[in-house]
């Protein structure tokens, strides 16, 4: 079985999450469609890897067949159960450092 890294890149995770919104992001109006796709999840800190550059055709390529495969309500709707999961885990991650007691 292959090992999963990441959806967003195909040879594992970004060198690290941009710093800055590029300046071509605002002439491109990129900023308003990672708004929709990231809409409702603010929290999740996504955006920024968004605006990582992409050094390779074959990037492009794996992102496109990630939103194909999403096209598909079944494979969607797995993801969002997945996501959810995780979510619930980081939101119960934050709540149990906050109960611990300090002697």
């Amino acid at each position: 079985m292959a090992r999963f890294t990441s959806i967003l890149f195909p040879r594992g995770g970004p060198p690290r999450a941009a710093d800055a919104v590029p300046d071509c992001v605002a002439d491109l109006r990129v900023k308003e469609i990672i708004a929709a796709v990231n809409a409702g999840h603010i929290e999740d800190h996504v955006d920024q890897y968004f605006y990582v550059p992409l050094g390779d055709v074959g990037t492009v390529l794996h992102r496109h067949e990630v939103f194909q495969d999403l096209e598909r309500d079944q494979t969607r709707q797995t993801i969002l159960r997945f996501v959810d999961g995780m979510r619930t885990v980081r939101r119960r991650h934050d709540q149990a450092d906050e109960l611990r007691h300090h002697l």
